[in-house]
This record gives C-alpha cells, structure tokens and sequence, in this order.
C-alpha cells in the first residue's frame, strides 16, 4: 500500500476538500443517492408482486415469472437497503476513488492506495464512527470512514474478491454499538505434500 501523512512537514495540510475532489452534494441530493436504489428496487417488488399474483389469479401463464422477477428484485431491494443504512452519507471527512482494482482514500490527515489483489483482510468497526479496515498482507492498514464521500462504492468493489459477501460487509457496517466485525480474509493456499512411491 501506498501510504501518506499530512501532518506536518512538507506536506501540510491542505484546508478544504482534496484536489480534485468534487464538491459534496446537498441534502437532497444526499438522500436521493443514499435511498434512490432502495426506493427503485421496492416500488419494482411491489408492482411486480401486485401484476404478478393478479395475473395468476386470473389463470395467465406471465404472472409466474412475474413473481420471480418480483423476488430476484427483493434481493437486490435488501442489499440497497443495507448500502443505504450503511453510509456513504459524505458527512465524514476523505474521499474514496476506485479505479481498475485499486483503492484510494484521500483524507484530511492519512489516506492511502492498495490493490484488491494484495488485500489480506476486511475489517469493520461498527458505532457512532463507524469504519471500514482494510489490510494488505503485509503493511499498514487502511481505515475508511463509513461516511467519506465515494465509500458507498465500496462494498461493490470488495465483491470482486472470492468468497466475500457483501450483505455481511454491509450489516456490520450498519451494526448497533462499537465492536470489530471481521468480514473477509483472503485464504492461504494449503502447502501440497506429495509422496513417492
């Protein structure tokens, strides 16, 4: 991981957002980000539910997959219901960016690059200050705040690794109380005896 310090020195720091960094959305426009998925995905559950049963009821052949497509959409509204509870609110401080594989988190104070191919661990500290932790296999940890700008993207990022669930990743993040959830660790190849005969 690439890793930075502005405290002090030459690189002080900078008052203001990061360079380059868009400027943070209004309210409104916060909340219809943070809900807008949800809000899609459960008026989708609701009409298809509603046409779907209708249509069965009256003996038509659509009104099955209609109710399927109605439950595939109640995932997709439970995982937007996570993401919107879990954060992304802008209202802590840092942006997060990710492009081809890379995470980067510009904050007033520390911030840092890592690959999703050289990350060991996802951690989350749930509460007030709730936080994402990722760690490399080997070199500092990267912590998140779950409210930075852009860390709503992140989850969905996370995904590409094996074996992570997103859903977990997001009821930690959205968990009650101060406690460290462990989300994902990359696995270690189990070493290959091999005897001969």
């Amino acid at each position: 991981m690439n890793s930075f310090d502005r405290s002090g020195g030459a690189h002080a720091p900078r008052a203001g957002r990061p360079a380059g960094a868009p400027p943070p959305p209004s309210r409104a426009t916060s909340i219809r980000l943070r809900w807008g998925e949800f809000a899609v995905s459960a008026a989708l559950v609701l009409i298809l539910t509603r046409f779907g049963l209708e249509n069965v009821m009256e003996g038509g052949i659509f009104g099955w997959s209609m109710i399927a497509m109605a439950a595939a959409c109640a995932v997709w509204a439970r995982l937007a219901f996570l993401r919107a509870l879990a954060g992304g609110r802008g209202l802590d401080p840092g942006v997060v960016m990710i492009e081809e594989r890379r995470i980067t988190y510009l904050g007033p104070q520390t911030g840092g690059v890592l690959s999703l191919d050289e990350l060991g661990a996802v951690d989350v500290e749930s509460g007030p200050n709730a936080t994402w932790i990722l760690r490399e296999r080997a070199g500092p940890a990267l912590r998140i705040p779950a409210g930075a700008q852009g860390v709503r993207d992140l989850p969905e990022a996370l995904a590409a690794l094996p074996d992570f669930s997103e859903a977990r990743a997001l009821k930690a993040i959205a968990a009650e109380g101060a406690a460290m959830h462990a989300v994902w660790r990359r696995e270690v190849p189990a070493e290959r005896s091999f005897s001969v005969s």
